[in-house]
Parts: structure tokens; C-alpha cells; sequence
């Protein structure tokens, strides 16, 4: 016989949830809702799941585009959901549900009040498509003098009510008022179901807001099996036999050879895992826990008042135990914050990141041919169709290779296996291999030996294992539709051993090229000494010479489409032995590039694997320097005139433009750089390629400039490597955006860490939001009062937040003064300060003689021999730019600061 099973609807209203989150998850412990619809949420877009719901539940949301309003629909892991095609300009969320087999067709509504009577007929012309399946229709609808006995009112929005009722075969179920206001009891929270679905009841519950909350329960036949407790499998090194393990691994180690690098690594694999099976034992967890302040006193009160409620206890006893879970839950959460959270951020700090960090939320549905996918492993099929079309066609390249005399391996070295073993970070995911890291870290010294072997005869041999050339994909959600795969960028696992040996190859790399002086100046990623700041600096310093003489720069924004995914294997490895690699270096690098595969995971289904028939792989210690290489010539295709900067595929091209014929120029490598795309079967994309030009002339040169016949469209403003860049190279829009940003993140910290201790906020301030008001802020450094004052403004607010000031009385000046926190423009001038000492002393890789040179006139009291040139400038604009700013403030300096080796310190303990 087919058994049934209980269905909990909670809708309520939370008039903004951003500040209830905590009497949010009190509700749903305590009714252990399936389905909760939230109306007038009130949130943004800014504001994530993560920060205001569970992180267990699955949340729908239909956020409105100004203030108040809003909607959000959380599901109970278990319950499946489909997103139905939504309605326009409307606030309603329309789901197809799958409880216990069942298919239910949810519409949650919030009706604003005073709206048209259209508003209910879209919604009704919207349902018609539903009719002949089970519906759950939910909301606020906002019609308070409705009689629902008698069926009567006057309002004009009741008769369209009344028609989707009878339409569908809806009964409204909610007879006791949900808002209470003085006198005044109405009705507004409502709930219909159609006649398919049996044995409901309604309880009207305490709320979040001055709406009562309305509990649905209702009987619902189950027509699919019942679900096991998912359980998560790990190991358990603390009772780990250790001496087994190393006595096994000695007697393996005696006889471990084979001519064969895929035979040994078969071998290696066999003995991790003969150890892992018989000497560490596997215990098991469970997933999708709850809040981390749940206890098991919480859980057994909710069993105890679920009892009670069944047992059909009074009243007054089961708001007793309502009343013991909700300070159960209370003390709990205090405990949590004030004493866990505390001793995570000194003694598992990763664990305190844990919690603040926002979870990836796994892919459960995505569109393939206009019709919505559900099944794991359809879905992981069609990311990774999706993730192989943009690779480029391997049979269309060309590969010829020179004689280069033979490199060998006396560079792999046990000792260096063995600093890399306990680099390992233990909880990071295991890779195709699936030999966790933990394991290789805890025994690092005997495994050494054994890798040893294998990277050793993996570069003489020039092959790879087969699991060293296949990668786990993760889809991970960028922005826009998470129906579009288009809007997921692929995350790689890849083995743990073949990122070791990545990175003892890299290292080689890097010394070849380093050596040979290969890759050209203008690239400042994924190099030593050099950074986003630094390639800034430089830029940002150009511009504003040719801006402080009056004059004009034209800049492109190049944009290269999915580059690392494009780069073809032969070419770049023909561009490796153009190079004058070491044979057995190029050797190696082609088989690992040779014969790739990939498979997409999502939760535990995984596709079939494909080839990857080009690109450098993501995720891997290899791809980024191979990329580099890769890019390395474009530069020498540009005219010797244009500039060009790149940070890894981020590339800009400009000129100082005093005629037509500049601007000719700089169009011309322009087409170069398409030229070379063409040759090199890179691509660019056009619709994001842009020109910023950078003038006060009240008349500048004019000029189109062309992708194919595609104009490049001009900008006022351009971000560039997370600045953005005026065409008057003022920094008030880039401030605005630098403060909304950090505005947002101190808002999550508030939602997140509002009951936590000083030292958490304070921790947890510097290194989410402060960190983003000082992204490279030595190159935007402002110095009107307005922009000042604007950024000052997100630190006052953040200081009265970790100190629990609020009252007007309170000054966020002696808040800062008496725990020792600076501002933040004492702390930019720190900041220019200490990059400039970097540069004078050869620490980045800019040549300082571009930016800084000696003082040659003679030395007096206030010049010595540290002095710099300072820089003249007409304007303010060039005046207060980085280099002449920071050279007058380091000119100011006394003698003993560059005497005393600790530079840093002293300048800091001058600016306080």
C-alpha cells in the first residue's frame, strides 16, 4: 500500500528579511517547513542567499528594482524544482515542485497594494496553462475587507480572485486574521489549494513582522521511494595506523620500478590505496547540516514539540515548549558567536572563513534546447558539450619541431618532492587519482621516495600517466541566468602528484626564461615582482604626463575571447622550441598538453569524458606561464610608437594622439593585433573591445576605429584590472563604485557577524572591506575633500559597527584614536610610501630609472643623499598622480628613515 506523507507550507510576510535573518531560521527549526514563501523580503541584488537564508535550503527569489517589495520561495533539500516560464513586471515566482513523487505547481504572489486589477489578470491568463495539475496558489494579496465565509467584498481586485478560484478549483484556506494592527484584523496572507489536494489544515503563527505567519499542513500521497540520510564518507587520519602504513610503505618501496611510467604510477596508486583501505579508517557524516550553532539539545526540543503537537497537547503546554526552543536557540546561537567564532579565528581560522564565505550553490537545473534539464547527469553531459565547444580545431594546426640537445632531470630532487608533500593543502579535493592530499602530506617523506621515481621517469621517458592528463570540471556560476551554461566558467581538479611535477617544471621554466630575459616588460601577470598595482602604476603614470600637457591618449581595451581555452597545442609548442627550450623540457610539456581529457561533476554524477583539443589547462601550476609564452610576440607585431600593456590576456594598446596621422598609427596595430589573432587562431571579441580617450580638450581628435567592419564604441569610462579609469582621469566615479562595493560587503558583515565580538568584527572588517577600499589605492589616491571624506565615511560607519556605537554622542574619531586604527588616507600615504621604497630598492621588477631619479644638487638640511628629483606639474590632476606626490612625500622624509633598515615601520609610526 502507498503510504502518505505530511506536506508544511509556511508563508509569511517579513517586511525585510536583511535584519531578521536570525527570527527567520527560529521559524523554520521550529515548523521544519518543506516549502517557505517570503513576501516583501526587501532585498537587493547585492544581498545574497547566503547572507539572510539557511544555507540548507534551495532559494528562488524575485527581488523588485527599487525598495520594498520582493519575493523569495526556500525549498527543503529533497524537494525538486523546476522554474516555469515567470511573468513580466510582476512579483510572483511560478515553480513546478516534485514532493515525495508528487507534482505540485507552486504560485507564490506579493500584491502591492492599490495596484490596477490587470496585475491578477496577468497572473490568471498565466495559470491557464496549469489547469489540470495540483496547485498551491500563495501570498500576500493585499485585499483586507474580503468576507471568505460568505465570499463577498467590494473590492474590484476580489472578483478577479474569485475568478481564478472558480477558474482552477481553488479553496482559500486562511479564516483567521493574519495582520493585527490595533482594532484593526484583516486577512491578507492567503493560501488556495485545488481539490486534488486532501487533509489540509491551517495554523495561523507567531511572525517576523506585524503579519502572523500562516502554517499549510496537508497530506500528500508518496509516490516516490523514501530518501536515505545523505552521509558523507572521510577518512580519519587521527586513528590512522601510522606504523602499518610506513612498514607497508618500506616493503613496497623495495621493489617499486617498471620501465613504464603509466605501469608505475599504477602501481603507486594501488599502494595508497591498499594503505588508505586497510589502515585509515572511513567514517561518515552527514550533509547539508544546519546552522553550525544547532545542538542536539535544539533537535530533541523540536522532536519533543512536534510530539506534543501530534499528541494534540493544550495549548498553553506546546507554547511552553515554543517558548524553550526559542531560548534554546537563542543561547545557542550567543554561544556561537561570542565563544566559537572567536576561538576559530585563533586557532582554525579556516574555519571562520568557512562561515563568512558564500557557498557555491550546486547546479540543479540548466536549459539545453529550450527545455529544462534536472537530471545530474544530463547536466553534467551538457556543461562539458558546452566547455569542449569553445576549444579550437586540433586538425587544422600545424606542428614542426627542431633538434634541441637533450635537458636533463638532475632538477627533480627528493628534497624538493618532499618541501612540496607538506605544501599540500589537506583540504582541498582529491583529483581524478582520487588520492587525497591528506595522505600524501602525513607521509611525506616515505612517498617522496616513491614520486621520486616516477618524476624521474616521466621526464626521461617524456609520457604522463593517463590520470595526470584528465581533469574534474566544476561549473561555476559567474552572473546572469543560472539556466545558461554560458554563464559558468569550468573549475579543474587535477592531480595532486602532476601539479607537484608542474611545479617542479615551472620552476625550470621560469629560470629558462628569466635567464634569457624572454618575456617582454609590458606583461605583469603571473610574474615575480610584478602585479596588477604595478602595471597601474605605470599605465595610470603615462596617461597623466600626456594628459598634463595639454594633450590627447587614445586607449583600446583589447578583449580576447575565452584565450586560455583557446591556445593551440601545436603552436605553442612550436613557439617553445622557437624559444630554444631544452629538448626534454618541450618533450614533456607536449605529452602533458597531448591527449587530454575532461569530465564535468555535479554532486556525484560525472560525464563521460571528452578531449580537450586545445587551451592551456585551468586550474593546472603549468597553464599560466604557458600562456604567457604564448602571448609573448604579439607585442612585437604593435608599431614601436604604440604602447601596449598586458596582464595576462588583458590587454590595452595606446598613443598619444597631436594629429590624424597618430590615430592612424595606433589603428594600424590594431589591425596587427587582429592580424596576428588570425595567425594564431585567437579571437577577439569585438562587442567588448573598447576605446577610452583620455583628454580635457574641449575638441579632440575624432577617429572610428574598426574590428573588421564591426566600430569600436567609444567610453567615458573603462575598468581596467578592477580600477576604473575616466577619460579625464579623475577618480570620483572609481571612488563611488570602491564604496558602494564595500558598503555591500560591511552589509553582509553586519547581517552575518551582528552578535559576534569586537575582535571578529574587527578581523573580519579588515579583510573584507577594507581590503576593497585599498585595492590599489596608491594609483587613485584622492585628493579633493569630497572624495576623501567618501571613503572616510565607510570606515566610520564599520568603526561604530565593531564597537557597538551607535548613539549620535559617540565619535568614530576617538573610537579610531583609542584602539589604534589609523585612517584611511594616513594608511594610502603608508601604502605610497612603502611601494616607492620598493622600487628604489630594486624590489619590483619596473625599472625605477622609467620613474625616479637621484636629487643631483647639493646636499643641505632638508636634502640628502635618498632625495629624488621631484617631478614639476602643471595641473593638479598630474600633481597629486602617484609619482610626484609620492616623491614630495618622500623627499620630506629625515635621513635616518633610509638609515634605519626597517623602513616600513618608521614611516608607519611618522604617519601616526
Amino acid at each position: 500500500l502507498r503510504t502518505r506523507k505530511q506536506f508544511r507550507l509556511l508563508n509569511l510576510n517579513a517586511q525585510s528579511v536583511c535584519n531578521k535573518s536570525f527570527a527567520l531560521e527560529s521559524l523554520l527549526l521550529k515548523h521544519d517547513p518543506h516549502v517557505c514563501v517570503i513576501t516583501e523580503t526587501w532585498l537587493s541584488d547585492y544581498v545574497t542567499d547566503g547572507e539572510v537564508f539557511p544555507r540548507q535550503y534551495t532559494v528562488f527569489r524575485r527581488d523588485r528594482d527599487g525598495r520594498g517589495g520582493g519575493l523569495a520561495v526556500l525549498l527543503k533539500p529533497g524537494i525538486e524544482a523546476i522554474l516555469e516560464d515567470q511573468i513580466e513586471d510582476h512579483e510572483s515566482i511560478l515553480l513546478r515542485l516534485k514532493c515525495f513523487g508528487n507534482t505540485v505547481i507552486l504560485v507564490a504572489v506579493y500584491r502591492p497594494p492599490s495596484t490596477p486589477p490587470h496585475y491578477l489578470n496577468k497572473l490568471f491568463d498565466h495559470m491557464c496553462k496549469f489547469s489540470n495539475n495540483k496547485i498551491i496558489l500563495v501570498g500576500d494579496f493585499n485585499v483586507p475587507c474580503v468576507d471568505w465565509v460568505n465570499m463577498s467584498s467590494s473590492s474590484p481586485a476580489f472578483d478577479i480572485i474569485f475568478d481564478i478560484m472558480f477558474t482552477f478549483d481553488l479553496t482559500q484556506l486562511v479564516q483567521d486574521p493574519t495582520r493585527v494592527c490595533g482594532s484593526s484584523r484583516s486577512i491578507l496572507d492567503l493560501i488556495f489549494v485545488n481539490n486534488s489536494i486532501n487533509d489540509c489544515s491551517i495554523s495561523v503563527e507567531q511572525g517576523i513582522s506585524d503579519h502572523l505567519s500562516v502554517l499549510l499542513l496537508c497530506s500528500l500521497e508518496r509516490l516516490s521511494p523514501t530518501k536515505n540520510i545523505s552521509l558523507s564518507a572521510y577518512k580519519d587520519y587521527s586513528c590512522a595506523d601510522d606504523t602499518s602504513i610506513l612498514d607497508c610503505l618500506d616493503l613496497f618501496l623495495d621493489s617499486f620500478s617498471d620501465t613504464s611510467v603509466e605501469a608505475l604510477w599504477h602501481k603507486f596508486k594501488y599502494i595508497c590505496n591498499y594503505c588508505l583501505d586497510n589502515y585509515v579508517p572511513t567514517k561518515h557524516k552527514r550533509k547539508n547540516r544546519e546552522n553550525p550553532w544547532v545542538n542536539r539539545d535544539i533537535i530533541h526540543m523540536k522532536r519533543k514539540l512536534k510530539r506534543a503537537k501530534k499528541s494534540k497537547s493544550s495549548n498553553c503546554d506546546i507554547k511552553s515548549l515554543q517558548l524553550e526552543l526559542n531560548n534554546q536557540i537563542s543561547e545557542a546561537r550567543n554561544n556561537y558567536f561570542s565563544c566559537t567564532l572567536l576561538k576559530f579565528l585563533k586557532q582554525e581560522p579556516q574555519k571562520f572563513w568557512l562561515y563568512l564565505t558564500e557557498r557555491n550553490k550546486p547546479v540543479e537545473q540548466i536549459k539545453a534546447n529550450d527545455a529544462v534539464i534536472t537530471d545530474p547527469g544530463s547536466i553534467s553531459r551538457h556543461f562539458n558539450e558546452y566547455f569542449q565547444s569553445v576549444f579550437c580545431d586540433a586538425h587544422a594546426l600545424t606542428y614542426v619541431p627542431t633538434t634541441i640537445p637533450i635537458f636533463h632531470s638532475e632538477f627533480i630532487s627528493y628534497h624538493g618532492i618532499v618541501s612540496l608533500l607538506l605544501s599540500l593543502k589537506t583540504k582541498a579535493s582529491a583529483g581524478p587519482d582520487q588520492i587525497p592530499n591528506a595522505f600524501l602530506r602525513r607521509y611525506a617523506e616515505t612517498l617522496a621516495h616513491f614520486l621520486f621515481k616516477i618524476f624521474r621517469l616521466s621526464f626521461s621517458s617524456g609520457s604522463l600517466p593517463d590520470d595526470w592528463r584528465t581533469a574534474i570540471v566544476v561549473p561555476v556560476h559567474k552572473k546572469g541566468d543560472r539556466l545558461a551554461a554560458v554563464n559558468y566558467r569550468p573549475i579543474s581538479l587535477i592531480s595532486s602528484s602532476c601539479k607537484m611535477m608542474e611545479h617542479i617544471i615551472c620552476s625550470e621554466l621560469n629560470n629558462f626564461l628569466d635567464n634569457r630575459n624572454v618575456l617582454t616588460s609590458f606583461q605583469h601577470g603571473f610574474r615575480k615582482g610584478l602585479s596588477t598595482t604595478t602595471q597601474l602604476a605605470s599605465t595610470i603614470h603615462d596617461f597623466a604626463q600626456i594628459l598634463d600637457r595639454g594633450s590627447q591618449v587614445d586607449v583600446l581595451f583589447i578583449d580576447f575571447s575565452k584565450a586560455f581555452d583557446k591556445v593551440p597545442h601545436c603552436q605553442l609548442l612550436f613557439k617553445l622550441e622557437k624559444l630554444g627550450l631544452p629538448h626534454g623540457l618541450v618533450n614533456w610539456i607536449a605529452a602533458y598538453l597531448s591527449r587530454r581529457t575532461q569530465s564535468v561533476r555535479i554532486g556525484d554524477s560525472t560525464s563521460p569524458r571528452l578531449p580537450v583539443t586545445s587551451g592551456v589547462p585551468q586550474g593546472s601550476v603549468l597553464g599560466p606561464i604557458l600562456f604567457l609564452i604564448y602571448i609573448n610576440d604579439l607585442v612585437s607585431v604593435i608599431d614601436p610608437s604604440v604602447s601596449v600593456r598586458l596582464f595576462a590576456d588583458d590587454c590595452i594598446i595606446f598613443k598619444e594622439i597631436t594629429s590624424s596621422s597618430d590615430q592612424l598609427l595606433l589603428d594600424h596595430s590594431l589591425k596587427s593585433i587582429i592580424s596576428w589573432c588570425d595567425e594564431w587562431k585567437m579571437e577577439l571579441n569585438s562587442s567588448k573591445t573598447v576605446l577610452l580617450r583620455v583628454t580635457k580638450k574641449k575638441q579632440p581628435f575624432e577617429y572610428m576605429y574598426k574590428i573588421e567592419d564591426t566600430p569600436v564604441s567609444l567610453k567615458h569610462e573603462c575598468k581596467y584590472l578592477g580600477v576604473t579609469i575616466s577619460d579625464t582621469l579623475t577618480w570620483s566615479s572609481h571612488i563611488t563604485n570602491v564604496c558602494s562595493s564595500a558598503s555591500r560587503k560591511l552589509g553582509f558583515i553586519k547581517r552575518k557577524l551582528r552578535k559576534a565580538p569586537t575582535l571578529v568584527k574587527l578581523q573580519a572588517y579588515n579583510s573584507l572591506v577594507r581590503s576593497k577600499l585599498e585595492y590599489a589605492c596608491i594609483v587613485w589616491d584622492p585628493f579633493t575633500q569630497k572624495d576623501i571624506k567618501k571613503l572616510e565615511t565607510v570606515q566610520r560607519r564599520a568603526v561604530r559597527f565593531i564597537y557597538g556605537k551607535f548613539s549620535r554622542l559617540d565619535s568614530p574619531s576617538q573610537l579610531m584614536l583609542a584602539n589604534g586604527i589609523q585612517t584611511l588616507q594616513v594608511r594610502r600615504k603608508i601604502a605610497r610610501l612603502k611601494f616607492l621604497f620598493s622600487l628604489h630598492q630594486r624590489q619590483l621588477r619596473l625599472n625605477p630609472s622609467h620613474y625616479i631619479s637621484p636629487l643631483s644638487s647639493r646636499l643641505t638640511r632638508h636634502r640628502h643623499q635618498f632625495s629624488l628629483t621631484p617631478i614639476f606639474a602643471r595641473t593638479n590632476m598630474f600633481k597629486y598622480s602617484f609619482f610626484p606626490r609620492t616623491i614630495n612625500d618622500w623627499n620630506a622624509l629625515p635621513l635616518d628613515f633610509f638609515i634605519d633598515t626597517n623602513f616600513s615601520e618608521r614611516v608607519q609610526c611618522l604617519c601616526e
